[in-house]
């Protein structure tokens, strides 16, 4: 067998003090161990392993079933004093989550995950028994509140790090900050969760329909604007019929795209403007940094030139004749 990510180590070397007799808990801990295994190699980054560890159920199944063994080795050992099974103490049962802590310490911006933490390690301090100790813990909750302070503290720092006008990332995180606040235990969170998903995707799909609305929308009136540019620079009389007729096109298109923004959701183009989060998606914005929090993007002086282009030209009755002959004197900026 190849040498244990020292991430993994600390779960496998719990199992293998313990001898497991069951053939049915045995498997278990054999299953358990091939899935940690392979989320072991899909999450090599150790922040991240962590995290999800918590987030995905494999603290709590470890957590039953690392009781199941004790209990059965304890159980055993009563049975057949002939071959004693040496149990770990207190302090070696609850040094197990010692390596995680460490992780959660050097992030430095997890102090209630670090709290939580702590509260379990000073479980030796109260108590030399084991199945006490495990009685203490399920009690009191002590590795649910390690899951969920520690969510919480990770949730929280993802929020400040993300663009708050995208909502699209901001509500979903906003709803599973939320829904671990509230639980008490890993049902109470599938039951907040599952409670708060249909809120939370009405919300993203109308976010998303507006960004592409307003992205769309923007797209023709630009490609409304490169057809006239193709008109003035007048290359050639094939250059000029075409950035003729590519305005004839982006302007049908805007059109359409208008009548669905008012047809099928109500709105007008200003209430798209008059939405930061959605109208940014007009000037072309390109992510910057991992969380898409500082973007690039066109001049913000295209929403009035934009506003203008499809209220006085596209909407307007004017023939692309009369829109050519009387230029506007506010040019679109396609630079940031």
């Amino acid at each position: 067998m190849k040498e244990l990510s020292p991430m993994i180590k600390p779960y496998f070397d719990a199992f293998d003090m313990y001898e497991v007799k069951s053939e049915s808990l045995k498997k278990k801990v054999d299953e358990f161990k091939e899935k940690l295994l392979l989320f072991a190699e899909q999450n090599t980054d150790m922040m991240t392993f962590y995290s999800e560890f918590q987030n995905q159920g494999f603290m709590g199944e470890y957590t039953a079933l690392i009781s199941a063994v004790a209990m059965a080795a304890q159980e055993s050992s009563t049975v057949e004093e002939s071959s004693p099974v040496v149990l770990p103490t207190v302090k070696e049962f609850v040094e197990q989550y010692r390596t995680a802590y460490d992780e959660v310490r050097k992030a430095g911006d997890r102090p209630e995950g670090e709290k939580a933490y702590l509260r379990l390690f000073d479980v030796a301090n109260r108590t030399d028994d084991l199945i006490e100790a495990q009685i203490i813990m399920e009690k009191e909750r002590l590795l649910w509140n390690i899951t969920s302070a520690d969510a919480v503290n990770i949730l929280e720092n993802t929020l400040k790090k993300l663009d708050p006008l995208f909502r699209a990332t901001s509500v979903a995180t906003i709803a599973s900050l939320d829904a671990y606040r509230k639980s008490s235990c890993e049902e109470e969170l599938l039951y907040f969760l599952d409670k708060s998903e249909p809120k939370k995707m009405a919300d993203v799909n109308d976010f998303t329909m507006r960004m592409l609305l307003a992205a769309g929308i923007a797209a023709d009136i630009l490609s409304f604007e490169k057809g006239r540019r193709d008109v003035y620079e007048w290359a050639s009389d094939v250059t000029a019929e075409a950035g003729a007729r590519q305005m004839e096109s982006a302007r049908a298109d805007a059109r359409r795209d208008i009548k669905v923004l008012k047809d099928d959701f109500n709105l007008t183009f200003d209430d798209l403007l008059a939405d930061e989060g959605v109208a940014v998606f007009m000037l072309s914005p390109e992510n910057m940094d991992e969380y898409g929090r500082t973007k690039k993007a066109l001049h913000n002086r295209n929403y009035e030139v934009m506003r203008e282009i499809l209220y006085e030209e596209i909407l307007s009755e004017r023939t692309i004749k009369d829109i050519l002959l009387n230029p506007r004197e506010k040019a679109v900026w396609l630079k940031g």
